[in-house]
């Protein structure tokens, strides 16, 4: 049963194309602006200087640090301007995720970008909700885990290395498990707004734990089959990554860097594959119910 929805949703995805692109158009704007930043930064250092003519002959990201000697602000404007961007990137995200959701909810396949926005806009501010409600429980399990749990095993164990290696593993290990669980609830709570078109944000989450619970098998196994999808952009990545460290030239790193875009989609389109199907699974076992 659940490769049946499994399925379900990459057809629905396969409908979407448009909304991939959609929602990757803020990594794009972003990706393009560091890196007109940082050639900007660059220029006078690799115009007419022996150095400049080095590197892009032989790139090596080490390069980045001489950088930092040439001009002393490089690597802290970037840090600052990553740290700029990222609450303005997690806002855009939201507000297309209402739209992405609204896109594969449709029952007909012609669509177009005002669609789209209207339910970027129309979803927003629940959205938004959502995160802030979301917040607690992502920061204080890992403020716990960093602050408390962690350093306990390290005191604890610092003479026994076997039961800190086991105990740490274990640690991460329930982590992990404990964040995906918080990433499904949450993502699974923004099918529902859509899909009911809910105004009260802490009542579809109330529903949607109590969802999980009673479904706790096909919704986890979904996403844990969801989830092996990962494995394609995971080996590209490594793939690129020893490229990258082995590079020669600029022209390899622009390649590299063209190719971790083509990894940005893949993940976006397992995260509309994500949504998709959970809602094919959410629909299915609520019409059971009635």
């Amino acid at each position: 049963m659940i490769f049946r929805f499994f399925f379900y949703g990459i057809e629905r995805t396969s409908i979407t194309k448009k909304g991939i692109f959609w929602y990757y158009i803020p990594n794009f704007f972003l990706s393009s602006f560091l890196s007109f930043f940082i050639t900007w930064k660059m220029e006078p250092f690799l115009t007419g200087s022996l150095e400049g003519e080095k590197f892009l002959e032989s790139f090596d990201p080490s390069s980045f640090r001489f950088l930092e000697v040439f001009n002393n602000d490089f690597l802290s404007t970037t840090k600052d301007l990553l740290i700029a961007f990222s609450p303005l990137l997690i806002l855009i995200y939201i507000f297309f995720s209402g739209g992405a959701i609204k896109l594969i909810s449709r029952d007909w396949r012609s669509y177009d970008f005002n669609y789209f926005i209207s339910g970027c806009y129309y979803f927003f501010f629940r959205f938004l909700r959502l995160f802030i409600i979301s917040i607690p429980f992502y920061l204080i399990p890992y403020l716990a885990t960093k602050f408390y749990i962690i350093p306990h095993f390290k005191e604890t164990y610092k003479v026994e290395e076997l039961k800190l290696i086991f105990s740490l593993s274990l640690t991460y290990t329930f982590s992990f498990l404990l964040f995906s669980l918080v990433n499904l609830i949450f993502d699974v709570t923004k099918i529902r707004i859509v899909a009911k078109d809910s105004r009260s944000v802490i009542a579809e989450l109330f529903y949607t734990i109590i969802y999980i619970w009673r479904n706790l098998f096909p919704t986890i196994s979904l996403y844990i089959l969801t989830s092996f999808l990962n494995i394609v952009p995971l080996g590209l990545y490594i793939l690129i990554s020893a490229f990258f460290l082995h590079s020669s030239s600029l022209f390899s790193m622009i390649v590299s860097f063209i190719f971790f875009q083509l990894i940005l989609l893949i993940r976006i389109w397992i995260k509309f594959v994500f949504w998709a199907s959970q809602r094919e699974l959410l629909l299915f076992l609520e019409s059971k119910m009635i």
